[in-house]
């Protein structure tokens, strides 16, 4: 008996007198750093609760006290908190201690230290600890730290860790002069060394080991060991800890087992609902997808198999609570070996793991290896205490068992996710987002051809714009005079047959009709001017005969101060141009300083004329035009000098991805070709193709039409006065946002240049986010101005042009990414359709598809390319089957059962 001859009061004071406060709260605590000397100090992590700041967990470093604010948990003394955190009774917390503080088992008495009598005005301290041993490595428990632990750096798991185990055995030496007293010897764990060829090396130098002084706690592994060592057995209760994937504590159990051979558990901290990280998730986290991870049933055998130098985990709870620890950790690995105990409760627990990893994205081979010779009851342990690490990898190239299909198919399977082709998502155009005015004919017109409403919407807005120009622009801020006039350019992208032209045409439709007007209004000022023309050659003719009659000069200087002026001849009033020159195009301005559009149906057309070799001053003339201000002077020999009050030019055209995918790469580049051209092109609709169709054949909604072509005649003829505008001799007339539109204009725009500024963002996305600045007022003025409202433009219209700002963000970033993944298309949707028509049965090969030459998906890389994605996504799944005699295993693909409906129909 140790120590029987002392007082219960004078173990507990000895052991306080060597192990201090400090140090022992240093050892138990995770970062516990106190900065003062004082009684209480809070600091470190609280053990029995998930904490995460230091803060709320204090020490008296004079008693030894302690105390947590979070979860009262709190003690007296260091005893206390040792009988707390690891669920055991006061007469084993003191042994512990006593041993940690290296007090020998089979020590007597202590002498008493002599007390200084008060005469010596000193006070009495006890003898000096002895010195603290170094700190065991991150990846252990610190309870590693009591007798019979091994002490050390991790083990190299297979790809995993890199370092070679540093293995250290505390045992009991019997050398004279410190007979009965613990040390720490090295253990050779070289390649071709063994935890029983070391055991000998301590006995030479007269050690030996302590019975049940080996545990296989800790991240731990020896290359080479044959077998578990009867050492390795656990002890009588065990404390296992749990960690996320970054290392940072979950949780303690502590395992006890009591001498009736029944268990006992504890959690630290409690009440913790899951999902409950794996045991060893710092281990799974660091280990490269291509380790083998076996799955066990209790930290025991987790630590068995790590000893051996394989990578293991387990869950939380027991063998029926699988379902609420988190599986995710395993997602990344290849192969996942299950080892079930033999019993019904390893049963289950196998087959209920197995349901977890179905559930993972992915595809991993999982085996399930009941092991042989295991007694009832038996698991891995016991297994490994016959049977070398050889000797279970063999048993698992035997015995173990793939998950068949038709488990695989029974299995809970994920949502799908969207994969590549729809990875951008694209928003839709909303009915809100349209002034009132055209919003019924857009939709009305959409319905009847069965297109996307986007066509008609945004070609709608860029007729309005193209009305306005130069009529009327924009002061965006309240105080300067930053002018926008709403000229936009806009593009319709889409697969051929996707309806562009009928949308583009249609909405042209009423300045196709403002056009004809002019070319009649045209008409009938020329033949005004015509007669003009006859009087002005008349009377011209008469001066000159009066001028010829008169005989002095000065005379002749009177009468030519009454010659007939010539009357001006009439200019067209121009809205829209398709084909031109730049010459003739700058012409056209000058007859027109409201602006002028141009209309492709083909705009890559337009836009490679622009490419042609000596267009280069072609296309600098054209992307001046976008901002739709600025006096331009053309001088030329043979055509003289042309003045340009104001270019003013909007362009809008239909093409499909792959017209503008090598202006989308240019902008990207550093060449020429990123000069700005695609990131002008701001109001981009390219919508998300539509498969289905409904056969409507109606008359056009009358009443919607005529609201719109109201928009478009107030548009076309603004009311200067009527409408509110502030007019300047110097300058356009304009308008304002009112009070709250401008609050919120100025919120989003600052978001906005913070945005392109912040570098996340490729230069060239950024540069075609930062023109938005421009997009925004404009479409603001159009949409106050379509409705026919009169005063500054409202807080309603400005949440319409926010919310085409974000429209046109996501549709022009769907086109940058396909410009470089084209190819990630239409295969996958195509395949997709193609399952959910039921036109494949619910296990198919590659062969099967390509075979039957479907579109994209006729060659074998195509199918292949298009498989890969579905399973990257969840929607169909690999197996790999191994052939009764033998061969190369086939390869198949099971549809997810969402989809099984539609196939047994």
């Amino acid at each position: 008996m140790r120590w029987s001859d002392l007082h219960w009061e004078r173990r507990i004071e000895y052991v306080k007198s060597l192990l201090s406060a400090a140090s022992f709260y240093g050892d138990e605590i995770d970062r516990f750093t106190p900065k003062t000397e004082k009684s209480w100090v809070n600091t470190g992590l609280c053990p029995f609760h998930n904490d995460t700041r230091p803060g709320s967990f204090s020490v008296n470093l004079d008693s030894g006290a302690y105390r947590c604010f979070s979860c009262a948990a709190a003690g007296g003394d260091i005893i206390a908190f040792y009988q707390a955190r690891y669920t055991c009774g006061f007469k084993e917390a003191l042994e512990a201690l006593e041993e940690r503080a290296g007090i020998p088992p089979n020590h007597v008495s202590p002498p008493t230290p002599p007390r200084p009598s008060k005469a010596d005005g000193a006070l009495w301290s006890p003898p000096p600890p002895p010195p603290r041993r170094a700190a065991a490595s991150p990846s252990f428990s610190r309870q590693n730290h009591r007798a019979g632990r091994f002490v050390g750096s991790v083990g190299s798991l297979p790809g995993t860790f890199p370092k070679k185990p540093e293995l250290r055995l505390r045992v009991r030496t019997n050398s004279p002069g410190v007979e009965g007293a613990f040390v720490d010897e090295d253990l050779d764990t070289s390649e071709n060394s063994s935890l029983d060829d070391a055991l000998p090396e301590l006995s030479s130098k007269n050690t030996s080991a302590e019975e049940g002084s080996v545990s296989a706690v800790g991240s731990l592994s020896v290359p080479g060991s044959d077998k578990i060592p009867a050492e390795k057995r656990s002890p009588k209760w065990e404390s296992y800890r749990y960690c996320h994937g970054d290392g940072s504590v979950y949780c303690t159990v502590t395992r006890r087992d009591r001498e009736d051979g029944t268990k006992f558990f504890k959690v630290m901290p409690t009440g913790l609902v899951g999902p409950h990280p794996l045991y060893r998730s710092e281990c799974l986290e660091a280990a490269s997808a291509e380790t083998t991870v076996y799955v066990v049933e209790g930290e025991k055998c987790v630590h068995a198999l790590e000893s051996v130098g394989l990578l293991a985990t387990t869950s939380k709870g027991g063998a029926k609570a699988a379902g609420k620890s988190d599986w995710s950790g395993l997602a990344k690995f290849r192969q996942i070996i299950l080892l079930p105990d033999n019993d019904k409760a390893g049963r289950g627990f196998a087959k209920d793991v197995t349901e977890q990893l179905a559930a993972l994205a992915g595809q991993r081979e999982v085996l399930i290896c009941p092991l042989p010779d295991l007694p009832e009851k038996g698991d891995v342990v016991d297994f490994l205490e016959q049977h070398s690490v050889e000797d279970l990898k063999a048993a698992v190239k035997d015995h173990g068992r793939p998950v068949p299909v038709s488990v695989v198919e029974g299995l809970t399977w994920p949502e799908p996710k969207a994969f590549a082709a729809a990875a951008v998502e694209v928003p839709e155009v909303q009915r809100e987002m349209l002034p009132d005015s055209i919003a019924p004919w857009c939709f009305d017109a959409a319905e009847r051809m069965q297109a996307p409403v986007d066509y008609m919407a945004v070609s709608a807005l860029f007729m309005l714009g193209s009305l306005i120009r130069r009529q009327l622009c924009i002061r965006a801020t309240s105080l300067d005079d930053w002018p926008v006039r709403p000229n936009i350019w806009g593009a319709i992208i889409g697969v051929p047959a996707m309806m562009k032209s009928p949308c583009l045409k249609e909405a042209r439709r009423f300045l196709d009709m403002l056009d004809r007007e002019s070319v009649a209004a045209h008409t009938a000022e020329q033949e005004v001017y015509a007669r003009e023309m006859c009087l002005y050659e008349g009377e011209l003719e008469a001066f000159t005969r009066d001028m010829k009659k008169t005989c002095t000069k000065a005379e002749r200087k009177l009468m030519v101060q009454s010659r007939p002026e010539a009357p001006e001849a009439p200019t067209r009033r121009r809205s829209y141009t398709q084909d031109v020159t730049v010459e003739k195009l700058q012409e056209l301005q000058r007859e027109n300083p409201r602006g002028i559009s141009m209309l492709r149906d083909e705009l890559g057309g337009f836009l490679k004329s622009l490419d042609k070799p000596g267009q280069e001053s072609s296309r600098a003339y054209i992307l001046e035009g976008w901002e739709g201000d600025g006096r331009f002077l053309v001088d030329r020999i043979g055509r003289g000098s042309i003045a340009i009050e104001g270019i003013c030019l909007s362009v809008l055209g239909c093409t499909t991805p792959g017209g503008m995918s090598e202006y989308v790469k240019e902008a990207f580049s550093n060449g020429t070709g990123a000069d700005g051209l695609m990131q002008r092109f701001s109001l981009i609709a390219y919508p998300k193709k539509i498969y289905s169709f409904d056969y409507v054949d109606r008359p056009r909604d009358e009443e919607a039409a005529k609201a719109a072509e109201q928009a478009f005649r107030i548009c076309d003829t603004i009311d200067l006065q009527g409408i509110g505008a502030t007019v300047y001799p110097d300058s356009l007339p304009f308008l304002r946002y009112n009070d709250e539109a401008q609050g919120r204009f100025e919120s989003w725009y600052t978001e906005l240049v913070r945005r392109c500024r912040t570098g996340y963002d490729h230069p060239a996305m950024e540069s075609h986010l930062a023109k938005f600045s421009k997009l925004v007022p404009a479409l603001s003025l159009i949409c106050r101005v379509a409705d026919g409202h009169q005063g500054p433009v409202s807080e309603a219209a400005f949440l319409r042009a926010a919310a085409w700002a974000a429209y046109a963000e996501g549709h022009a970033r769907r086109l940058y990414m396909d410009a470089f993944k084209p190819e990630h298309d239409e295969a996958p949707l195509e395949l997709l359709r193609h399952i959910k028509a039921g036109d494949l049965t619910e296990k198919f090969s590659l062969r099967d598809l390509y075979r039957k030459e479907w579109g994209q998906l006729s060659t074998k890389e195509a199918a292949k390319s298009a498989v890969n994605e579905l399973i990257e996504t969840g929607h169909l799944r690999e197996i790999t089957e191994k052939k009764a005699t033998g061969g190369r295993p086939s390869t198949s693909y099971v549809i997810h059962p969402m989809y099984r409906h539609v196939n047994r129909e």
